[in-house]
């Protein structure tokens, strides 16, 4: 990233325990060098890039961990010498990075002035969330928009307007955001298998810490009543 490398690495047990051992001590000089934090809490450290080569590292070695063997033949895949993708040597089978595409929806009922938030159901993140689903084949992002909205709460919505995206790398997901509006009744019909709680909140209660996330951007976008400024596709829905 620019001028400076990341590498991913493996840590055998005994150099680990070494690790461990130098952190637990407190005021040893290679303690200070390193630091073992969760994945998922990789965003809260350290600067915005670093977090970002950081997930996008892990993203990779994770799709590298699944992809082993051949899906058509079974034979042992190896790293291609000049793609970033993993080929057969018996087949010619090649396996490129998979990214799944989703979208991230925020729908405003023009009447009252409200937004639609969102809480996932069975997950430990209990932030405020937006209408979020992930594409299926054959299947336009607008298409998911619509097909993702009446899925999980029961709603219709009109005028999508594309916002931006943004590369996911926990969930190997580029995300698309769109903000709508209600098409007609505003009444919720929650599908509880998805999410455990959704509500029509006021702008101005829409949460307002700093984060990475496109959810969080948009929700900036909200607050600010700024999403008419992004034109609305012409696409007849």
């Amino acid at each position: 990233m620019g001028d400076e490398a990341y590498f991913r690495c493996e840590v055998d047990d005994e150099a680990l325990d070494e690790l461990l051992s130098d952190a637990s001590a407190g005021d040893s000089d290679r303690a200070s060098a390193w630091r073992f934090v969760p994945i998922s809490e990789l965003r809260d450290h350290g600067s915005r890039s670093r977090a970002f080569a950081g997930f996008v590292g892990y993203e990779y070695d994770s799709w590298y961990a699944t992809r082993r063997f051949c899906g058509r033949c079974g034979a042992a895949l190896v790293h291609d010498l000049v793609e970033r993708m993993v080929r057969c040597p018996q087949c010619g089978c090649m396996e490129f990075p998979k990214l799944f595409p989703a979208v991230i929806v925020g729908i405003v009922d023009r009447e009252t002035d409200r937004v639609l938030v969102s809480r996932y159901a069975g997950r430990e993140y209990k932030r405020y969330a937006l209408i979020a689903g992930f594409c299926e084949m054959g299947e336009t992002v607008e298409e998911t928009v619509h097909r993702e909205v009446k899925e999980e709460v029961g709603l219709a919505v009109k005028n999508l307007r594309y916002y931006r995206s943004q590369p996911w790398p926990p969930s190997s997901s580029l995300l698309f955001g769109f903000f709508c509006d209600l098409d007609g009744s505003d009444a919720i019909t929650l599908d509880e298998h998805e999410l455990e709680h959704a509500e029509w909140l006021d702008r101005a209660d829409l949460p307002a810490d700093d984060g990475h996330s496109l959810t969080r951007d948009m929700m900036r976008v909200l607050r600010e009543r700024s999403e008419e400024r992004f034109p609305a596709t012409s696409l007849p829905f």
